[in-house]
């Protein structure tokens, strides 16, 4: 009898033996996103193996276990620029607003000046929708008079271009703060802040070299 039933296992143990090489060819998944908060994640332990008693293959399940995410709000805004720029010159600089936490934010922009800024005019600041560090057709000035959701995980790229009065003194230094005020669905406030700095030279000369190959 005990023959038999090893008979009738070897042909299961071959299959699991194929499956399990077969799974571990599969591309690996990339790791996964916060789990969104106040969401629930339930877990049961599954275990296999081979009674040899009785020669088949048998399984164990554990208790399920529940558990639920907590909601844990982030933001956070990065870009430092430290420009030279002549007399009537335009900059940009280049900022991102982050939602690092897990929950939707409810956000709005602002930028003020420091040191100098009246010295600046055209200021304007764009989203950048592709990426790419342009500022290109379908990017429109953004509305800083209304706040916008930012979902859990999204980065917002920004473009602030001014420009810089032509009667500006030379050696005179400006500085721009982008700040990034937001506000979770139970309530909590969060802040953050970045800068960009210019300072007006006399003139610069820039070389730029290309090499082709034929």
């Amino acid at each position: 009898m005990r023959s038999f039933l090893m008979s009738k296992a070897g042909p299961a143990l071959a299959l699991i033996s194929a499956s399990a090489m077969s799974l571990s060819l599969l591309p690996q998944p990339t790791a996964a996103s916060p789990a969104p908060g106040g969401s629930f994640i339930r877990n049961v332990a599954e275990v296999s193996y081979f009674n040899t008693s009785l020669g088949i293959m048998e399984r164990v399940f554990s208790n399920p276990v529940r558990a639920e995410v907590a909601s844990v709000p982030g933001l956070e805004v990065t870009g430092y620029s430290d420009l030279l720029l002549t007399r009537g010159a335009f900059g940009r600089y280049y900022f991102d607003v982050i939602n690092s936490g897990n929950v939707p934010l409810s956000t709005s922009l602002s930028i003020g000046g420091q040191r100098r800024s009246t010295m600046m005019s055209h200021q304007t600041l764009f989203p950048d929708l592709n990426g790419n560090g342009q500022i290109d057709a379908e990017d429109a000035a953004a509305d800083m008079s209304a706040p916008f959701m930012l979902a859990a995980g999204e980065r917002l790229q920004l473009i602030y271009e001014f420009r810089i009065s032509a009667e500006t003194p030379i050696s005179t230094q400006f500085a721009s703060v982008l700040t990034a005020s937001a506000m979770s669905e139970d309530g909590q406030s969060l802040s953050s802040q970045a800068i960009g700095v210019s300072r007006v030279e006399e003139g610069g000369l820039e070389i730029a070299k290309e090499q082709v190959i034929s």
